[in-house]
């Protein structure tokens, strides 16, 4: 079996919570690299969200790595309603979602040339729900990252989100 293709960097962006700003932190680092001239990739694992909401975390993610958002996010891990990607596929009468199975997407998805960086973002928190199998915290370990930022709000009780 061919070894899996990986970014020189592997960068998972995970955050405290959902709507705290993962995406807007993982584009605007990616289109900051790119603009200096590194090659950049993103990559969501799955996604749900509001059909009324406009652009999907995939299509922000692409428009900073000059990626398509299928490439950023497979269709078929878009789920189009507000929920955690296991629940909404369920919802949706869609398969269900495995760690080993969103690790092996993730590790089969980067270019042929290798990008200088590659961010993974996923989905909620880290304890929240990501697949049948696991949470984000159980993918981070599967992807086995070179490096985890951890991204919060910034409200009052924010240290204690992070720290546990």
């Amino acid at each position: 079996m061919a070894e899996p293709r990986r970014p020189h960097l592997l960068v998972a962006v995970a955050g405290t919570g959902t709507e705290i700003g993962k995406t807007w932190v993982t584009a605007a680092v990616a289109a900051a690299l790119r603009d200096r001239g590194r090659t950049v990739g993103a990559r969501k694992p799955a996604q749900s969200f509001e059909t009324d909401d406009g652009a999907t975390d995939a299509h922000r993610l692409g428009a900073a790595t000059g990626e398509d958002a299928h490439i950023v996010c497979p269709p078929h891990r878009w789920y189009p309603v507000p929920m955690a990607p296991p629940m909404a596929a369920a919802v949706l009468g869609r398969p269900a979602l495995h760690i080993a199975t969103l690790r092996d997407e993730i590790s089969g998805s980067w270019p042929p040339r290798a990008d200088d960086i590659g961010f993974v973002e996923l989905a909620g928190g880290a304890a929240s729900p990501l697949a049948s199998d696991g949470d984000a915290a159980a993918l981070t370990a599967a992807i086995d990252p070179d490096m985890v930022v951890l991204v919060a709000d910034d409200a009052l009780g924010t240290i204690n989100a992070v720290r546990l």
